[in-house]
């Protein structure tokens, strides 16, 4: 298994920020924007506790500061850069902008009046906004996108270094709820030679869906433009290619120009006939795969409805369009079986009593205060299940679910749900993906599972979601873990791109104004969102003897994953013990963690594997004696411990 490596840090207290949003947006006299006085700036990231995702706080530090001056201009540049991190993280509005200046203005003078002056909205930024697919279309571009993520990383190019990858999503996002107004922006994302954050290549908007793919040509053109000639930057020249294409069903089969997930060759892997069983369904799981080849040369007519622009990129067709599991499983198979056991079919006899269901959400609800922050969501009762979120579905999935359930439903279903469980748990495991025996095994479990689903609910529910299941070893084998093709980074970045419309009056110029500004920022400084180090001071007794004076903290960074002495964050596997966390301590500049074992360590379920095998385990037992590590190699991953009966079951900790 891989190691995790821990930084040694400087320690520092938690510092609290608290902001408000405002709903409005500004309008006023346009002044040209202030070039700051010291042309180029320096950064200093403050460490702080807290569990902010979103946030890091910047200091800024000029030239001159740094070589000990205290000029008033570089203090009105540091606090004009203070204020646009503020806002570009926070989307906070002009109306609230303007009120704020307004107020500084008071006390220093200088700071300008408009916001958009503060901000550097660029004036000319919607001049090429173009009449495209009966809708309007903005190209941010492939390559300004790019180069933005390089610059604003602290990537170093290594040696070999030189090939630049990049992820597509594409998707549609209504704007209101009163009206059929939608954006379909289109998304890139870096998968080498780093993994970034989500840019936007360009945005459609319109009343209704694109009503051609003719919105795709700036993509097609600068894509095919830059695998010719590469991007240059900083001296270097990389080479631009397609990593993969992640999209929701609908989306993928309107851009691939193929047919709908409700027709009879729908499948996008395989040649499967569909059988209409009061809905289509895809009962054969044995059908010939389709082939990258195969698509570019139609040989299915009844799967195609035309060629797509995106065939002229050279990409696999077939092979680089990858079936998101987050849409697939999480909002599709998982609800779906949570639908059939609170309100399915009568006559498939697998609903929950309402005493079970009870149980079950008791039971989930207690989950609660174990839960690790590195999950966007606590757990919420069956009740409320058609509210959850794909994340919460996905913590069903591989956490709460095999232990809420275990008891509680019959073992024909409960068996079922954990074919699913495993199979995934493996695709998503880092450890477990890059193996080609364990993909292989999560493909054999995932089409029991389809069987055996057929046999539990019926075949009329074998519908494309649950049928494509059977295709999610196919990616893994392809790029490894399937969190790293997945939707959720694309789906959090449209989440906070769409609050950035404050009003219907022109959407897509309101967006395209924002993020130039946040762009533009970002720009101007790095960002560092990963955090190393112990933090939050404490005192405790839980020191062992022979350590003497120390200073001793609640909380520690490794990595960006947060290691703590309170419940749901303390515990950790080092070497083979699995441990609590009871204190960390400082001496001498060293890092060292005080933890207890558990002595009794068991397979907490034995089907479809033991669950030890996978690194599941229910643990008991904790022993009384603190013991102290200081080898951080030994550390191999944080868990999640939930209660069971007289124990807890522990469960790697495999996003984050």
């Amino acid at each position: 298994m891989e190691s995790t490596s821990f930084f040694s840090a400087g320690v520092s207290l938690a510092e609290t920020v608290d902001v408000e949003n405002g709903n409005n947006s500004f309008s006023g006299v346009v002044e040209e924007p202030e070039i700051p006085a010291d042309g180029e700036m320096t950064y200093i990231c403050d460490e702080f506790d807290g569990c902010i995702d979103d946030y890091m706080d910047f200091k800024y530090v000029s030239n001159s500061d740094a070589d000990g001056s205290n000029d008033s201009d570089s203090d009105e540049s540091s606090l004009q850069n203070l204020l646009r991190g503020w806002v570009a993280t926070y989307s906070v509005s002009f109306v609230s902008l303007s009120a704020l200046l307004s107020i500084l203005r008071q006390h220093i003078p200088d700071l300008p009046k408009d916001p958009r002056t503060l901000m550097g909205t660029p004036r000319d930024a919607c001049t090429d906004i173009k009449c495209v697919s009966k809708g309007s279309y903005y190209h941010f571009g492939v390559e300004s996108g790019i180069k933005s993520m390089l610059e604003s990383s602290q990537y170093e190019r290594v040696e070999g270094g030189n090939i630049v990858s990049m992820q597509i999503n594409i998707d549609g996002i209504p704007l209101f709820k009163s009206t059929g107004g939608q954006f379909w922006p289109i998304l890139g994302k870096l998968a080498l030679p780093f993994a970034s954050e989500p840019f936007v290549i360009g945005i459609f908007s319109g009343v209704n869906k694109p009503g051609n793919l003719n919105f795709l040509t700036d993509l097609v053109a600068e894509c095919k433009s830059l695998m010719q000639s590469g991007i240059a930057h900083i001296n270097h020249l990389f080479q631009f290619s397609i990593h993969s294409v992640i999209c929701d069903a609908p989306a993928r089969s309107f851009i691939k120009n193929v047919k709908g997930h409700a027709s009879y060759s729908a499948c996008e892997r395989c040649m499967v006939s569909g059988v209409w069983n009061g809905k289509m369904t895809f009962p054969d799981i044995n059908a010939v795969k389709r082939s990258d080849v195969a698509f570019d040369e139609m040989q299915d007519a009844d799967h195609h409805k035309g060629q797509s622009p995106l065939s002229e990129l050279g990409i696999g067709m077939v092979s680089q369009f990858v079936i998101d599991y987050m849409h697939l499983v999480c909002l599709g198979v998982v609800r779906r079986l949570i639908w059939l056991w609170m309100s399915g079919p009568v006559n498939v006899q697998t609903r929950l009593r309402a005493k079970s269901v009870s149980d079950i959400s008791e039971c989930l609800i207690c989950f609660q205060k174990f839960i690790p922050v590195e999950f966007a969501r606590k757990p919420r009762s069956l009740v409320h299940w058609q509210r959850w979120k794909a994340t919460e579905f996905r913590q069903f999935l591989l956490y709460t679910g095999p232990v809420a359930l275990m008891g509680k439903v019959s073992n024909a279903v409960y068996n079922n749900f954990m074919l699913l469980s495993v199979g995934m748990f493996l695709l998503l495991n880092k450890n477990f993906a890059c193996k080609a025996e364990y993909v292989d095994y999560a493909e054999e479990l995932l089409q029991l599972f389809v069987k055996h689903f057929a046999d539990l609910y019926g075949t009329n529910m074998l519908v494309y979601n649950v049928h494509n299941i059977i295709h999610l070893a196919d990616d893994a084998r392809k790029y490894g873990a399937l969190d790293s093709v997945s939707a959720f980074c694309f789906e959090n970045f449209l989440g906070k791109m769409i609050r950035l419309v404050r009003k219907p009056n022109r959407p897509l110029q309101q967006v395209i104004r924002r993020l130039w500004e946040q762009r533009q920022y970002r720009n101007t400084c790095e960002r560092t969102s990963v955090r190393s180090g112990p933090a939050a001071e404490h005192c405790s007794v839980n020191i062992p003897v022979g350590i003497g004076h120390c200073r001793q903290y609640k909380q520690l960074y490794v990595s960006g994953v947060l290691l703590s002495v309170q419940n749901g964050d303390n515990c950790i596997t080092v070497g083979t013990d699995i441990v609590l966390i009871k204190n960390i301590i400082v001496k001498d500049s060293e890092i060292m963690l005080v933890y207890m074992k558990f002595f009794h360590v068991m397979d907490f379920f034995d089907y479809p594997v033991k669950s030890s095998h996978i690194g599941i385990h229910y643990v008991s037992d904790l022993s009384s004696e603190l013991s102290v590590f200081r080898n951080f190699s030994e550390f191999y991953i944080k868990n999640v411990m939930l209660p069971y009966n007289n124990g807890f079951v522990v469960i790697p900790l495999i996003h984050f």
